[in-house]
């Protein structure tokens, strides 16, 4: 697969965000008995001069948000399920195999879907990963929340997170030269998980008096496949007309 790049689409605005900056150890993703984290008191965040914060307590994390973070959190979302739908309209579109072009452009829509998936359900670091749901959202709630919604368990999504985030550590963000992984995941249930999170900070915004969005991440997604396949089809056929190699 190709190498992940960067989406025009929501980190051109991304210098705009201030990230989040809070201590904390080493953290154990996705095991929260584990993760080092000292219970939260009162300035334990930085502050960040000039941007309206909100405090939001996750059991033992209190972190503090300006409305650009959230704003940041639901654009890669958006983000992500975008790469999906595009790299899925182009396969239906039916390259042929020796469309290097195509190809290319199919490998880095997938590392990229994944490695921003893994900023907002891989590690939890809230110093690296300050937007991660169990940063943002009381843990326990999220958790059992999110399994309903994708009819999981607790073993069903470890195991499911545990495949992303090795794809992501072994072939995307990094190169390990002797992966585990030998397959790629599908992403179905990252789409689902996404369309929860992006509902839960629609709530957490509309309390913070900012502009929501009806649209859901699932609406957002079937209407970018819809309109995606139709453009790849056109695409597809114009590159493959064009006698060039590889297309």
């Amino acid at each position: 697969a190709g190498r992940g790049g960067d989406s025009a689409g929501y980190r051109g605005r991304a210098a705009d965000v201030r990230r989040l900056r809070a201590g904390g150890g080493e953290l154990r993703d996705e095991d929260p008995a584990a993760d080092g984290v000292p219970e939260a008191r009162e300035g334990d965040v930085t502050e960040r001069p000039g941007l309206p914060l909100m405090v939001q307590a996750t059991g033992t994390r209190e972190m503090k948000f300006a409305d650009a973070d959230i704003t940041f959190a639901q654009q890669t979302l958006v983000s992500i399920v975008r790469a999906i739908a595009t790299k899925r309209a182009i396969e239906a579109a039916g390259p042929a195999k020796t469309a290097t072009f195509w190809h290319v452009i199919n490998g880095s829509l997938y590392d990229m879907a994944i490695v921003d998936w893994c900023v907002l359900f891989g590690s939890d670091h809230v110093a690296h990963q300050p937007l991660h749901w169990k940063n943002v959202f009381p843990a326990d709630e999220f958790r059992q929340e999110l399994y309903a919604k994708l009819k999981t368990d607790d073993g069903g999504w470890k195991t499911y997170w545990a495949n992303l985030k090795t794809y992501r550590d072994e072939n995307a963000a990094h190169r390990a030269l002797n992966p585990v992984t030998n397959h790629y995941p599908n992403m179905d249930l990252a789409v689902s998980a996404c369309d929860f999170y992006y509902e839960k900070l629609k709530l957490l915004a509309g309390q913070r008096g900012m502009n929501v969005q009806e649209r859901s991440i699932s609406q957002e997604y079937a209407e970018s496949f819809e309109i995606f396949s139709r453009l790849a089809k056109s695409a597809v056929g114009a590159t493959a007309a064009s006698g060039e190699p590889g297309g």
